[in-house]
């Protein structure tokens, strides 16, 4: 994900004002970008997670870690792409990476770990969004806000729209539509509210 445009940023705070959000929780960050322009402006706690180490934040203001989440405490692949923002447990099959093996954790695990109660999640793992959200756990029922890719068709890792909508409903959360939200031809990101 390069950074998002100022509008999606603009929408992405005043959201995150609205709600109150304390802390803000960043899955494949890249740079951190969207979550240190949160943190600017409302003062809040922002971690992000980054896999690739090529990767960096764009503040030393942010809490920053380097770890790959996955569904399961386990070593797993991981597909270095030559362009780091597209890294991705999925891969790509373009000759324009190579594959790792990384060790991941559950994002619940990770977040019982270091104390981290997200108010807003924000995922973009290149295709693996699903994976993240199961990964959290009952910790979705406490997140305010989510802001997620999702995948529309098979042409950027699995489909996954319908699933994601179901599973973040299923924790109480409702689509939200207009901004942040967007889409970009078989990519969308979505975000869903309390």
């Amino acid at each position: 994900m390069s950074s998002e445009s100022p509008d999606v940023i603009t929408a992405l705070i005043s959201l995150c004002r609205q709600y109150n959000v304390r802390t803000v929780l960043q899955v494949g960050a890249e740079d951190g970008y969207e979550a240190d322009c949160i943190r600017r402006e409302l003062g809040c706690r922002a971690v992000c997670i980054e896999p690739d180490t090529r990767c960096g934040p764009v503040s030393h203001l942010l809490e920053w870690h380097e770890v790959l989440i996955g569904e399961s405490s386990e070593v797993a692949d991981f597909y270095l792409h030559e362009s780091p923002g597209l890294s991705s447990k999925v891969t790509r099959n373009d000759k324009k990476e190579t594959q790792v093996r990384m060790p991941q954790m559950r994002l619940d695990a990770f977040c019982r770990r270091y104390a981290v109660k997200p108010d807003c999640l924000i995922v973009d793992c290149e295709g693996t969004t699903m994976e993240v959200l199961r990964s959290a756990g009952p910790m979705l029922q406490f997140t305010s806000i989510v802001y997620c890719e999702v995948n529309h068709d098979d042409s950027r890792g699995p489909r996954n729209d319908a699933d994601v909508q179901a599973l973040l409903e299923s924790f109480g959360l409702r689509r939200h539509e207009g901004e942040p939200s967007y889409s970009a031809g078989c990519q969308s990101n979505w975000t869903f509210v309390r």
